[in-house]
């Protein structure tokens, strides 16, 4: 098991850094060597993504006959698929994964998939001028 803390330039790092190292031994107190690595943090989907998502979950909730939730659901299980990992008891567990953990470039990609499905249902999503900045924007069109 790993964890992971969010550490800002200009905020003290001590408290981060040892509340990190005491709950991975606390967690794994077989393990008597542990990895500390630093990265820049990845950006997931953007603002712009997450808003022409949840506009177009809404056409297509009301055109397919779903709630939100149920069509997001759908839609992850479409085309995000499924995780596995391993509890510490030795017990697998398969979940659907999650939009929230996409990258930019992978939430692209995953607009594109359910602009074509709705395509093929014949649902219009928005695309009107009202929506243009704002679909631009999530689709990496403009900055």
């Amino acid at each position: 098991m790993s964890g992971q803390r969010i550490v800002e330039k200009h905020k003290p790092k001590e408290q981060v850094f040892k509340s990190l190292v005491q709950d991975f031994f606390h967690e794994n107190p077989d393990v008597e060597k542990a990895v500390v690595s630093i990265k820049k943090p990845v950006a997931t989907r953007s603002e712009a993504q997450n808003r022409l998502y949840w506009m177009w979950i809404d056409v297509a909730s009301h055109n397919l006959g779903y709630n939100k939730d149920e069509i997001a659901v759908i839609f992850r299980d479409l085309f995000l698929g499924y995780k596995t990992f391993t509890t510490k008891k030795g017990k697998e567990i398969t979940e659907l994964r999650s939009s929230t953990e996409l990258k930019v470039a992978e939430f692209k990609d995953y607009l594109d998939q359910i602009d074509i499905l709705m395509a093929e249902q014949n649902i219009t999503l928005p695309r009107s001028e009202d929506f243009k900045e704002l679909y631009d924007k999530a689709m990496g069109l403009k900055g």
